[in-house]
């Protein structure tokens, strides 16, 4: 008995009070037919073996009843069961449920499921638990589109919604192209797309008119193929371009040329390996003066770097001049080229590497001999890059160029050098006129500049700031709501839709350990984003309809429409047969297919 009540207090879980599977009846609630009132008659009865979370599995005899009286005799099934356990499947919507929301939002392995899912007394396999997920999805698309209506009603209440765009893909993988509303936070509509051009994205946002009406504006990247779209479905809406990709195009438009040159130079020179290759070896050295490094660390800010070398011994201060060195390559605020240029970086310590070394040589000799060689191998790798002009006047036009792409980037408020968001740097909190301002000024000073007509980035630079300009900046809406009237300021960036498609990725990460999504994208199911409204209470609450659970709600959802919809994803799914991979194999194939044609 005190075993038993330590189960009942220790689980709360009615699988843990059964060691072997209960048996339990099930049968229609009414005895009456509801469509003639006669007498119901025993059909048959039928034995299955679900799963469920909160009964762990056990055996179900379910009394299927029927009218003799009615045309076509209609079967009546046990509405609890149905309401338990989809029709003509082993587990339950809290089994699917839990499966879905494990891989979707915890980013769990199917093999990290299926051992949690044990603990319950739940058994199934990894690709029960893939094929139980996808399942979810589809439950969840479908509720989706069923509560399309509530959720126009929800965001006309807000005065309508603001609509941001955005696709991502991987290799030769299909585009996932997602919607998401800015006021609402609501993913609204997902497809894969074959391609990124105008006539795919099209049908894709006739979609959204159709099911959410046109939009108070839209926000997207400068996708040519995007823009053409919405000026063909929804012309007139005012479209406005991100203020992060606008910055990074035009960084990437004035400095890459020489960058890139920066890059190769350095690869020529093969540096990196050079350093790393002498690092190796004085580790132990670097363990041994921990202290004094500790001491040097706490100096570096207020002496003179090459004083500090002056004390310590050349086999710590050649690998500290290389770990310092290739650190630079990290230097940055986390957004990535242009804003970030670690490879400048890189090479302006490298050129203070050598010159410190080249002075220490110079100094008295206090150390042993071995430790002058190692600040000798240190001068020797790096001399061949002090003397590659090729090098030195590239670093020193992207050095040049950077200075007036960084004024931009101080006029636009967005991804500046001091920042610490990184990827989520949503821009300064500005009016937007006092930016427009500023771009003015800028576009002006741009335009006066000695180097302009020298340099035809410059040039290019002004002509992606007069093209843009009426979508760079975009006024505040005034909608009337049922709270009253109420002003929204579009946000700046494509933020929203980035930060969602990086989360995705670094899930499918987390799950299989590579960062290649070219497969997963072909895979999943196009609806597979909507998980990511599951987190927000007021989406919840329409999707819902009154129902306390996910899995009362996915419970009204007829079995058949979602067979239907699996099937035909699975038939998108643009996969070469195994059969064929199988013939592709055969080393006689070509003989056997010219006997065939022959």
């Amino acid at each position: 008995m005190i075993a038993y009540l330590q189960k009942l207090l220790g689980a709360f879980s009615i699988s843990e009070l059964f060691p072997n599977s209960p048996i339990l009846h099930f049968a229609p609630s009414h005895e009456n037919c509801p469509v003639c009132g006669a007498p119901l008659k025993v059909l048959k009865t039928v034995t299955t073996k679900p799963s469920t979370l909160h009964l762990g599995k056990f055996v179900a005899h379910e009394t299927i009843l029927y009218c003799a009286h009615c045309p076509n005799e209609p079967w009546f099934p046990s509405e609890e069961l149905e309401a338990l356990i989809p029709p003509h499947c082993s587990f339950g919507y809290d089994v699917m449920s839990y499966a879905g929301k494990g891989v979707f939002l915890r980013s769990k392995t199917a093999e990290e499921i299926v051992s949690e899912l044990e603990q319950k007394k739940v058994e199934l396999s990894a690709s029960e638990v893939r094929y139980l997920a996808a399942k979810f999805i589809v439950y969840l698309s479908i509720a989706h589109r069923e509560c399309r209506v509530e959720m126009k009603l929800h965001m006309d209440r807000n005065g309508g919604y603001i609509l941001h765009l955005d696709s991502t893909c991987d290799g030769r993988s299909p585009h996932l192209m997602s919607s998401i509303d800015e006021i609402t936070s609501f993913v609204l509509h997902n497809a894969k797309l074959p391609s990124e051009n105008a006539k795919d994205i099209e049908p894709f946002l006739r979609n959204i008119l159709d099911s959410y009406g046109k939009p108070l504006a839209i926000v997207c990247d400068m996708s040519s193929a995007i823009l053409s779209a919405l000026s063909t479905v929804f012309s007139g809406v005012p479209v406005f371009i991100c203020h992060f990709h606008f910055l990074r195009d035009i960084g990437k438009d004035v400095l890459s040329a020489e960058y890139t040159t920066v890059r190769n130079r350095l690869r020529y020179h093969g540096i990196s390996t050079k350093l790393y290759q002498q690092l190796g070896p004085l580790v132990p050295a670097l363990k041994k003066n921990a202290k004094q490094l500790e001491e040097l660390h706490h100096r570096m800010e207020t002496e003179d770097l090459s004083q500090l070398c002056m004390e310590l011994p050349g086999d710590v201060v050649a690998p500290m001049l290389a770990l310092w060195a290739l650190a630079g390559k990290h230097q940055g605020i986390g957004c990535g080229f242009p804003f970030d240029r670690g490879l400048l970086s890189f090479y302006r310590r490298l050129k203070i590497a050598h010159r410190v070394v080249t002075k220490l040589l110079k100094r008295p000799p206090r150390q042993s001999a071995s430790d002058k060689k190692h600040l000798e191998t240190l001068a020797s790798n790096l001399a061949p890059l002090m003397a590659d002009k090729e090098l030195a006047n590239a670093a020193a036009r992207v050095k040049e160029r950077a200075i007036v792409f960084d004024k931009l980037r101080k006029a636009m408020r967005i991804a500046q050098k001091t920042g610490n968001q990184g990827l989520n740097d949503d821009g300064s909190n500005v009016d937007m006129s006092t930016i427009e301002d500023s771009v003015k000024e800028f576009y002006n000073w741009l335009r006066q500049n000695e180097s302009f007509e020298k340099v035809p980035e410059y040039q290019k630079m002004a002509q992606q700031i007069t093209k843009y300009w009426h979508m760079l900046f975009a006024d505040p809406i005034t909608v009337e709501t049922s709270h009253g009237t109420v002003t929204i300021q579009p946000q700046r960036t494509n933020n929203l839709l980035e930060r969602f498609f990086r989360d995705l990725k670094r899930d499918h990460c987390r799950r299989t350990g590579t960062n290649s999504m070219s497969r997963q994208l072909t895979a999943m199911l196009a609806d597979t984003p909507l998980i990511k409204n599951l987190e927000n209470p007021e989406y919840q609450r329409i999707l819902l309809k009154g129902k306390a659970t996910l899995e009362e709600r996915f419970a009204e959802i007829d079995a058949k429409t979602v067979r239907q919809e699996l099937a035909k994803a699975r038939e998108s799914v643009d996969r070469i047969p195994a059969k064929a991979r199988a013939l592709a194999k055969k080393s006689q194939l070509p003989r056997i297919l010219a006997k065939l044609i022959s």
